[in-house]
């Protein structure tokens, strides 16, 4: 216990207190940060005075307008077509990172396109046609509303005022914290 009582002994744990308790406020600080943010993508970005659709919302949205056309390409025997676009909506719905999810949406607008041209080949019904119409302009509005969400302008905002800046960027590194996901 003498070594304690030396003053430079003093003056390293004092620093070490200093420097580990800046590195868990940093950590705490930047982690609910980033997590207010990325929360914005699940519950909608306020801005003009409204609250607007979150992308998680419309990425349902768009998972179930597929699920429409695929009943309509599997009563046309369109199984590959319909295979390709089960499966993005299977990915897509399964969640994952914004990123990911970006990348799965980006997979399921590529296969629904697919099917969407394959059944604009067959002898659909009266019925059908309407019913794919109604699919695709959802699937459609679905993704203009991501594009106007404003939930990359949160993150870009975050950026700019926080994480991009010294000193946050910097400990963002030291301490493990990832800045928030830009939906793209």
């Amino acid at each position: 216990m003498s070594v304690l009582r030396k003053k430079p002994v003093a003056i390293l744990i004092a620093a070490l207190i200093v420097v580990l308790s800046t590195l868990i406020g940093a950590r705490t600080s930047l982690s609910r940060t980033s997590g207010e943010v990325e929360e914005l993508f699940y519950s909608g970005v306020e801005y003009d005075g409204y609250v607007h659709s979150s992308i998680a919302s419309q990425l349902t949205k768009r998972a179930e307008a597929a699920n429409g056309l695929l009943s309509v390409g599997r009563a046309h025997d369109l199984n590959s077509e319909c295979t390709a676009l089960a499966q993005a909506r299977e990915e897509l719905m399964a969640g994952g990172t914004i990123s990911v999810q970006y990348l799965n949406d980006v997979a399921l607008e590529k296969a629904f396109a697919v099917l969407q041209a394959a059944l604009g080949k067959c002898a659909l019904t009266e019925r059908e046609t309407a019913a794919v119409e109604t699919y695709v302009s959802t699937f459609n509005n679905a993704a203009h509303v991501i594009g106007a969400s404003g939930y990359n302008d949160a993150v870009r905002k975050a950026y700019s005022s926080t994480f991009g800046r010294f000193p946050a960027n910097v400990l963002c590194s030291v301490t493990g914290v990832k800045a928030p996901q830009y939906f793209s």
